[in-house]
């Protein structure tokens, strides 16, 4: 519908048909159309998996690391295998029940509560919470406290190796909301990013009316937002995910929590991508994430499978 001497430019990181694609528009446009493209990435982009707070690499580019897939898969084996006694099953409970009392007036715990493991067996006590942490963390029905220690290792991790800003990519507005809400101590930003951080969002949201800018939801994502971490979904409102997203190319927001539609035409500058699942709901029923989601989402061209 665009006037004929318009000229375009068409720029895309996961067509699969651009030849395709390309004749239909010199069909539709009467004009020749020309393709030109690339496999190789200026930055290689490297796959894997998040467990147990450990990284296992899949491999990098067109490479496949079976180590990697094996390693991970043994971790999570260990992590998930049910305990060998009942010994070991009692001393695993989250609630550290099967340590041993710290004084007269601890009921299966030690001076600090319930599992504080002071005791002489304090160090067994230790291992069996972590390993119950650990179990819980890698169970799909964890809880947020397990969630949100889930996520902090997550990042810093990340953070150590100069991988931030990051992205996450969730499949539910709700479970974004929550994540956010379980970080509301993590703080990524320096006190020069966050006094840059919350001016803009002043001057943003200043063109609301007063009753808007008064909004739970805006008070939420801007205290979020000065601490570098940002949320982003379609029950925002528009000019809330637009500050998110100007801040995040900013780089003032160094772990964004989001929905798909944030990959839908927005190019933000992310060192690296996670998914908190690779199934999700498309209305009828979950379902494994297609190939073709995976590569809009990660962001970055085609070529590994």
């Amino acid at each position: 519908m665009l006037p004929p001497h318009v000229r375009l430019l068409c720029l895309s990181a996961t067509v699969p048909n651009v030849d395709e694609f390309a004749a239909w528009v010199g069909r539709v446009r009467r004009a020749p159309v020309w393709v030109t493209g690339t496999v190789k990435r200026p930055v290689p982009l490297g796959h894997g998996v998040w467990f147990g707070g450990e990284s296992y690499a899949f491999g990098a580019e067109t490479r496949w690391d079976a180590d990697g897939y094996a390693a991970a898969k043994l971790a999570w084996r260990r992590l998930t295998a049910a305990p060998d006694t009942k010994k070991e099953a009692k001393a695993a409970r989250p609630t550290g029940r099967g340590g041993p009392p710290a004084g007269p007036n601890a009921r299966g715990g030690g001076a600090r509560g319930r599992g504080g493991g002071l005791g002489a067996r304090g160090g067994a006590a230790a291992a069996a919470v972590s390993r119950a942490i650990a179990h819980s963390a890698a169970r799909p029905d964890r809880g947020p406290r397990s969630d949100a220690a889930h996520w902090r290792s997550l990042i810093a991790w990340l953070k150590a190796r100069d991988l931030l800003p990051a992205v996450a990519f969730f499949f539910s507005k709700r479970k974004v909301d929550a994540l956010a809400a379980s970080l509301a101590g993590l703080d990524l930003n320096t006190a020069a990013e966050a006094a840059e951080a919350r001016l803009f969002c002043a001057r943003s949201l200043a063109r609301l009316p007063p009753g808007d800018r008064a909004l739970p939801q805006v008070g939420r994502v801007t205290a979020l937002l000065a601490r570098g971490v940002g949320v982003h979904h379609a029950g925002l409102l528009p000019i809330v995910k637009e500050v998110v997203e100007m801040l995040f190319c900013r780089g003032l927001v160094k772990f964004l929590a989001c929905t798909e539609t944030f990959a839908m035409g927005v190019n933000a500058p992310a060192r690296a991508v996670a998914f908190a699942a690779l199934r999700k709901h498309d209305g009828a029923g979950f379902r494994d994430l297609l190939p073709g989601e995976y590569t809009q989402v990660r962001g970055g061209e085609r070529g590994w499978g």
